[in-house]
């Protein structure tokens, strides 16, 4: 279905831009395709995935984001446990309920089934970085940029965290 495609053609774009407007457009893009094909896991944890983001964010407040996230991350595994996206979501959902041990493991099984997606590899080490896994999140980050030279801005976050608190702030 079309609508489906342009819904992950859409949070593709969201995730490169890290839009608030682009991210609404992705959300209610996502929410059609999964009423549209309430089997196909892909749109569940593509949603699951923008859905923690903007809980992470702040972004148009709601206040079960994170609960209704989850869920869809449940259904997408339940729909195809072996999809990436799937994984990637429900280890980002663990990470945002404060387990940072679960999502590591999660995380790593999600990026062993692809190691060459630069956006959960990205993902993964920025928040590796936020559990002060410095090392392991660099070399994650490092890593994705290798494998996207035209990786988006908010990549480099991790870097510029890092340079901020060793005071080299001219780096930052």
């Amino acid at each position: 279905d079309l609508s489906i495609h342009e819904a992950i053609l859409r949070y593709n774009y969201w995730v490169n831009t890290i839009s608030f407007t682009r991210g609404r457009e992705a959300r209610l893009a996502l929410e059609r395709a999964v009423k549209l094909d309430p089997a196909y896991g892909l749109p569940h944890a593509l949603l699951a995935d923008l859905l923690a983001a903007h809980y992470q964010w702040g972004c148009e407040e709601e206040d079960d984001w994170l609960e209704k996230a989850a869920a869809l991350a449940a259904t997408a595994l339940d729909l195809n446990a072996d999809s990436q996206y799937a994984q990637w979501s429900w280890a980002f959902c663990r990470f945002l309920q404060g387990d940072g041990e679960q999502f590591t493991n999660l995380a790593r099984q999600a990026i062993a089934q692809n190691p060459y997606n630069s956006n959960i590899r990205f993902g993964y080490g920025v928040k590796l970085c936020m559990l002060a896994h410095w090392d392991e999140g660099l070399a994650h980050v490092d890593e994705a940029t290798r494998l996207n030279r035209s990786c988006p801005g908010w990549t480099h976050t991790a870097w510029v965290l890092r340079h901020y608190l060793d005071e080299n702030y001219h780096e930052a």
